[in-house]
C-alpha cells in the first residue's frame, strides 16, 4: 500500500489491536461479535458500501482466509484497494 490515501493504516490497525487486545472486561468470543457488528453498521449504514457490498466483503475475507489455511498464496492485500470508493468514478 503505497498510496498517501492508505498512510497510517498500518498505526491505525496496530492502535485497535492494542486497545482490543488491552481490554480485559470481555473474553475474545465476545470481542469479535462486537467487532463484526461494528463493522456491519459502520459499512451497512454507509451510502458508499451499503449491507450487500459488505457481504461481499464478509465473504472476500473469508475466502482469503480460507486459502491462507490451506496454503495457497492468499493475501490480504489489495482489499482495501478493492473496496476503496475514492478510487471509482460515479455512474
Amino acid at each position: 500500500m503505497s498510496d498517501k490515501s492508505y498512510e497510517g493504516i498500518s498505526d491505525f490497525y496496530d492502535s485497535l489491536t492494542e486497545f482490543v487486545d488491552n481490554e480485559k472486561k470481555f473474553n475474545n468470543n465476545n470481542k469479535v461479535v462486537l467487532l463484526f457488528r461494528l463493522a456491519l453498521e459502520l459499512g451497512g449504514a454507509d451510502d458508499e458500501m451499503g449491507l450487500q457490498e459488505m457481504c461481499y466483503l464478509m465473504s472476500k475475507l473469508q475466502y482469503t482466509t480460507l486459502g491462507i489455511l490451506l496454503g495457497k498464496e492468499e493475501t490480504f492485500n489489495g482489499i482495501l484497494e478493492e473496496f476503496d470508493v475514492s478510487r471509482t468514478t460515479p455512474n
